[in-house]
């Protein structure tokens, strides 16, 4: 008898183990999927027939979406900026500029023309958006989309930034002109900037299968530091087909990930342009160094435009997109404005 009370006392303590050991385990929720997305921006006033001001800009990018802890992360109190944004895109980049007067043949200094120099830099760039809302504010207004980037750069002017090499090195692969005025470049000095945009776009057409679309986009932009002391606005516009992303040429070719891993569509075009009145108070570039003495310098224009056209394409991961820049003139002394193109091609992946 006593086993037989032993074993029901056993049994009713084994009991509710056994039963939850019977239960299916809870299922999990899958994680989101995450946006991933590498590029390389090439910028040339070849591309606009010329080898001048503003001849050479390369920039390689690695972009990762939505990954920024804001509570563990010692970058939590930057971040904390974009604290109304939905999404955080965090990006790590390194390039080179080059500069140099109209005619580089000339290897004694050039007095009336830009300075040569060159422009070597890192850095990181957080780029935050919030989706679409269908709050009809106005009648011209269906949606809007709010879209701000804060980038920091960290570089390196003067002889230290390479700029002779590369230049003479790409000329001298291509059978150019050699440039011969790279003595005269400002010189050595490590730089830094920050650089604020704010954006928001009004999709004011599209069609009933939301395929075809028309968005405007008010912006500012506003930089300061050694490099650049400037502020700006203007709008852009963009035509797209299956374009989900707003308008301006700076969220199309510099944002990082372009796409939603949730998008319906493999492919995506847009057509786009944009105008801006900027306001410049320093520019190492044609004011010479801040710090270091001897540096040549021009009179630069205190207030000038700048347009952009262009066109982006995505298929998949794959994106590509190409602009064109004009640049009123910048100092006293150029002749006409400046025109060069660039572009980009990235992959994207979700992780």
């Amino acid at each position: 008898m006593n086993w037989l009370l032993q074993s029901l006392s056993l049994s009713v303590l084994l009991l509710p183990w056994c039963l939850h050991a019977g239960e299916a385990p809870p299922i999990s929720e899958p994680l989101p999927k995450r946006l991933a997305s590498a590029s390389i921006l090439w910028e040339n006033d070849s591309l606009g027939g010329t080898d001048k001001h503003y001849t050479n800009g390369t920039r390689f990018e690695f972009t990762l979406g939505s990954t920024i802890d804001r509570e563990s992360t010692f970058l939590g109190p930057l971040v904390n900026v974009f604290q109304d944004h939905e999404e955080i895109y965090g990006t790590v980049f390194f390039g080179q500029d080059l500069y140099t007067p109209r005619d580089i043949t000339v290897t004694e200094l050039i007095e009336d023309d830009r300075p040569y120099a060159g422009w070597l830099y890192a850095g990181m760039r957080f780029g935050t958006v919030n989706e679409w809302t269908d709050d009809q504010k106005f009648w011209f207004i269906k949606r809007a989309l709010d879209y701000t980037s804060l980038e920091l750069n960290l570089g390196v002017v003067g002889p230290w930034a390479l700029g002779d090499e590369i230049q003479s090195g790409f000329h001298e692969l291509i059978n150019g002109q050699e440039p011969m005025g790279w003595d005269n470049q400002i010189n050595n000095e490590i730089v830094f900037d920050a650089n604020l945009f704010q954006s928001l776009s009004f999709r004011v057409l599209e069609d009933s299968a939301q395929r075809v679309s028309f968005d405007l986009e008010p912006f500012y932009n506003l930089r300061a530091g050694m490099v650049q002391v400037s502020g700006g606005g203007g709008i852009a516009a963009v035509l797209g087909l299956n374009h989900k992303l707003g308008a301006t040429p700076r969220r199309l070719s510099y944002s990082g990930p372009l796409s939603r891993t949730g998008m319906q569509s493999s492919w995506e075009v847009a057509l786009f342009g944009s105008m801006e009145g900027r306001g410049v108070a320093w520019n190492t570039f044609l004011d010479g160094n801040v710090f270091a003495d001897g540096s040549h310098s021009v009179d630069k224009e205190h207030f000038i435009w700048h347009s952009e056209v262009g066109i982006m394409l995505r298929y998949r991961w794959l994106v590509a997109s190409y602009i064109q820049v004009f640049r009123s003139e910048e100092f006293d002394g150029q002749e006409g404005i400046h025109e060069y193109g660039s572009g980009r091609v990235g992959f994207e992946f979700p992780f």
